[in-house]
């Protein structure tokens, strides 16, 4: 996985409002992003197995930045 692919991902679950990333579960949440990064990019088989390995093992850090960082701006 490259790091363009990375930032986009991550520039994505900033967009995303933190209430819809805590309400999925961890198939949801992996489910709803590997979408969003499917509507902007064509993904082949080995990014798509890799991407979704890196959003199933990073869900913890993923609403965690995302609760501190909506935490930030209140």
């Amino acid at each position: 996985m490259d790091a363009s692919l990375l930032r986009l991902l991550w520039s994505l679950i900033e967009e995303t409002p933190t209430h819809l990333l805590m309400r999925l579960d961890s198939a949801g949440l992996c489910q709803y992003l590997l979408n969003k990064i499917d509507m902007r990019v064509c993904l082949d088989d080995e990014q798509h197995q890799a991407l979704q390995a890196y959003i199933a093992s990073h869900t913890h850090l993923i609403r965690e930045s995302r609760e501190l960082s909506s935490a930030c701006v209140a």
